[in-house]
């Protein structure tokens, strides 16, 4: 500590007699209250990087909380800081001699480093910088020369760069061309080449951690010169910052241990029943067992998809293998790759794969304009058959769903057999875990004593059971808004607000839903960790309200009602179609192989 508060001395001296340009020192103002400054906590907090009086907070504020009554605790806030020289000064010696001489040789960032290290030893929180102007950054020689240097674009003149081969994106007011890293990018090539072109700060800052800010340096191009950030956009930027410096995704809290427990004891308990019993209740009843087990691998690898849900990386990566592959039978790459692309393009009838099911269902008349599916690549094509489908699909809906789960294993083995061309990290692992499924499934039902009729009435019954998931999947977007054509990165936030749907449940029912019933906070804060979801729902309620936007929410009954109208409103209108005469039927195999449920 007195290493951290003696460098900070000597960068105020240093800027009591050079010039210098506005800067703020963020490192030293990230201590935690409760460890460093338990002086601050009367009447200060702390938000976003900056300390404010308590009493300048809005009322709204999820930090402005009642101070604790400690007369141990002095009510003066830190003393301030001043700002510091520009890096540039102070490489050159903030000119003069003096105690300047033997830190300006360092430079900002060797600087910049020292006070993160010692504020960690000192076991304070490192500096943020995700939010840009909303938290102080220290720039360092290099960046500022880049800055300098980059050239000035409009957004007509980016929007150019959204091929495949050139792809440009803006992150306030910053352009990159990231057109190298899509073969690299985690989260798959589809989220940037859809937002390709545009300015993508609101989903860049809801989908990626810390660290994934420090890598865009390198892809830096140009400096877009007309900038500018929508009321919504600032709103939701905010509440995230308060939401990263409450802590709120750091704790997960969600019990990823007693979720993995209670998928053993599941899988015991189906195992159990189906070997030491003869009763074929006793079987159905397994049958079950296996179906909420199902489920819950759904729902803990969905988490462990969006953020990590334990220790490191590499465990959380064996997690998703586990949950998925091992006991489910799903690729966690597919499954990746089919949500990464649902995510950032929620409802859009062309780019978002959770609402093509052709020929089966069609959410909106607009597909039976046989739109080309962006995930897919190829023509949902609204044939002769496709018309006599959808017009009884408010009745065939529930029955799909029943044996939907067969379809996540087809479109898992030819995403790791047949596709050769997309890239799956940890292909030959995937394999294996989906190996193990299909090893230990089929024994699991080979050992039923009765006949094929006891084993096809176990498989669909478990099969029914994990359907309820799927039916939960639809209810949060079928009879949302939809739309055709690309997202746009200036009105994701209202994107993701008018194509998602809530499901209003008790808190003991949180584990049914596994998270997915606050479908809207889920998608406009996808790393939020689903314990902290119920908690931040009426700030993105109120926030809402304020900008005149849809908050939907619905009952569990309600929403599968809302569901079906949507279902029978586009049955109706593609009777209409079919009396009148649809085009001629093509290719329609693949079209129900890659049908989604």
């Amino acid at each position: 500590m007195l290493a951290l508060l003696s460098c900070t001395s000597r960068l105020q001296r240093a800027s009591a007699t050079a010039n210098w340009q506005p800067r703020v020192l963020a490192c030293a103002a990230h201590h935690r209250p409760s460890l460093c400054l338990p002086r601050v906590r009367r009447r200060w907090v702390h938000r976003a990087g900056f300390w404010h009086r308590f009493d300048s907070l809005p009322a709204s504020s999820p930090m402005r909380r009642p101070p604790p009554q400690n007369k141990n605790h002095l009510a003066s806030p830190p003393p301030p800081l001043q700002p510091i020289p520009s890096p540039s000064v102070l490489t050159k010696g903030g000119g003069g001699g003096g105690p300047n001489n033997h830190i300006a040789p360092r430079g900002a960032a060797q600087i910049y480093s020292t006070l993160v290290a010692v504020s960690r030893r000192c076991g304070c929180t490192a500096p943020d910088q995700r939010y840009g102007s909303m938290v102080a950054v220290m720039k360092d020689a290099a960046e500022d020369a880049a800055d300098r240097k980059a050239r000035y674009v409009t957004s007509a003149e980016m929007a150019r760069h959204s091929s495949e081969g050139d792809v440009w994106v803006a992150v306030q007011g910053k352009v990159y061309d990231v057109t190298s890293w899509l073969p690299l990018h985690p989260g798959g090539d589809l989220p940037p080449l859809s937002l390709a072109g545009q300015d993508v700060t609101d989903a860049f800052v809801a989908y990626h951690p810390p660290s994934a800010w420090s890598a865009l340096g390198r892809y830096r191009v140009a400096t877009l010169s007309d900038h500018a950030v929508s009321d919504v956009s600032r709103d939701y930027r905010r509440l995230v910052a308060e939401f990263a410096a409450a802590g709120l995704f750091d704790r997960k809290g969600h019990g990823c241990a007693a979720s993995l427990c209670a998928m053993a004891a599941l899988l015991l308990a189906a195992v159990w029943l189906v070997l030491a019993t003869a009763s074929v209740a006793a079987h159905m009843a397994a049958a079950v067992s296996l179906g909420f087990l199902w489920m819950q691998s759904g729902f803990l690898g969905h988490d462990s998809g969006h953020y990590v849900v334990m220790r490191g990386r590499a465990l959380n990566r064996a997690v998703q293998v586990l949950a998925g592959n091992c006991v489910a039978g799903v690729s966690i790459g597919w499954w990746k790759r089919n949500h990464n692309a649902h995510h950032i393009a929620c409802n859009s009838l062309d780019h978002d794969p959770d609402v093509q099911h052709m020929p089966l269902f069609a959410v909106s008349p607009r597909l039976f304009g046989s739109l080309t599916s962006a995930f897919y690549r190829r023509a949902m094509r609204f044939d002769a058959a496709a018309p006599f489908l959808v017009s009884y699909q408010h009745w065939t809906f529930y029955p799909v769903m029943c044996v939907a789960r067969a379809n996540l294993f087809l479109q898992s083995l030819l995403l790791l057999l047949a596709d050769t061309h997309t890239r799956v990290p940890g292909r030959l692992a995937e394999l294996a875990g989906v190996a193990v499924f299909w090893a230990w499934y089929p024994w699991l039902v080979s050992g039923l004593p009765g006949g094929a009729g006891e084993r096809a009435a176990f498989v669909l019954v478990s099969f029914a059971v994990t359907g309820i998931q799927h039916v939960q999947f639809c209810l949060n977007h079928f009879s949302a808004g939809t739309y055709v054509g690309r997202p746009r990165g200036d009105d994701w936030f209202e994107k993701q607000t008018r194509g998602t749907i809530d499901v209003a449940c008790p808190p003991w029912m949180d584990w049914f839903h596994g998270g997915l019933q606050f479908q809207v906070e889920h998608h406009l804060f996808p790393r939020l960790p689903r314990c902290h979801l119920r908690r931040v729902a009426p700030l993105v309620r109120d926030l809402c309200r304020k900008h005149g936007l849809p908050y939907q929410r619905c009952g569990f009954w309600e929403a599968n009602a809302r569901t079906l109208r949507t279902l029978r409103d586009a049955a109706m209108k593609a009777r209409a179609v079919a009396a009148a005469g649809g085009p001629p039927p093509k290719n329609l195999l693949w079209e129900a192989v890659n049908t989604h449920g």
